[in-house]
């Protein structure tokens, strides 16, 4: 599979596309049952840390990025993370003069899959994206291994 993205970034790369940065406003919930059936719940700064830096090393230009829910303070009413995040990405459709390729982006962490997973299904529709692989997460504090063919600025 890596030597399909591969080619399809050299492919991409030696045809320069011109795009534009669309605005978008996307809310999700960060589900707190895994797939495997453990329960985890997140801190909201955390969750709007991490989205923020997903966001930005697939391009985008994040403007804000609002959590609610997740850990009770007082630990008794615990709630999945529901998230609201603006930003723009770049968008093959939208004619904007921006000189841009697909490039494969790779996300690595040592811990957190369960929420860098979940943060990238939240937002994957609104990027333009050619390809994504992701592993499973066993344990939602999995190391996280992502990579996505988006458009980026050239």
């Amino acid at each position: 599979m890596k030597k399909v993205l591969t080619l399809i970034s050299i492919i991409f790369s030696f045809s320069a596309l011109s795009a534009g940065y669309e605005r978008v406003e996307k809310s999700f919930t960060i589900r707190h049952i895994t797939d495997f059936g453990s329960q985890v719940y997140y801190n909201c700064d955390s969750v709007e840390n991490k989205t923020e830096q997903l966001l930005e090393s697939l391009g985008a230009i994040v403007y804000s990025v609002r959590c609610t829910g997740g850990l009770d303070v007082f630990g008794r009413f615990h709630m999945p993370a529901r998230v609201k995040v603006e930003f723009e990405a770049l968008k093959s459709e939208i004619d904007g003069g921006i000189n841009s390729i697909y490039d494969v982006v790779s996300i690595r962490d040592f811990h957190n899959c369960h929420l860098n997973n979940s943060i990238l299904n939240g937002v994957k529709d609104s990027l333009d994206i050619l390809n994504i692989e992701t592993r499973r997460c066993l344990r939602s504090s999995d190391r996280t291994r992502i990579e996505v063919s988006v458009l980026t600025e050239n």
